[in-house]
This record gives C-alpha cells, sequence and structure tokens, in this order.
C-alpha cells in the first residue's frame, strides 16, 4: 500500500521556488468519473484511484531531498 505525507514548509531548500504548480490536467470529467480520488475522504480503497496529472514549473524540486 502507497501512503504519502503532506508537510508545510517556506524554505526554498525543501521546496524548491513558490509556487510549483503551473496547471492541473483532468483526465476525466471529475464530477462524472465515480473513480476520481475526491470520492474517497480519508478512505483506504481497494481500487485504482483516477488522479490528476500536475504540470510543474521548470524550478520546482521534483523529488523530496
Amino acid at each position: 500500500m502507497t501512503c504519502f505525507s503532506i508537510q508545510n514548509s517556506l524554505d526554498e531548500k525543501t521546496m524548491g521556488k513558490l509556487p510549483q504548480v503551473k496547471s492541473i490536467k483532468h483526465n476525466c470529467h471529475i464530477r462524472d468519473e465515480p473513480n476520481f480520488i475526491d470520492r474517497f475522504p480519508f478512505e483506504e480503497i481497494e481500487i485504482n484511484p483516477n488522479l490528476s496529472h500536475t504540470i510543474s514549473y521548470g524550478k520546482s524540486k521534483k523529488k523530496p531531498t
């Protein structure tokens, strides 16, 4: 199972330049898709949910340090 941890930081060494996300690309119509990730708040799920893709700025950090 994959788990994620979200932490706040304003440190440019940690985060890179802010803001990091230029835009968001949805692979479906998010209101009509039953497997879109927003339909499962704070739930453990057994399916592969439909996710959105972020388009980052060039100076954004791609991986945590």
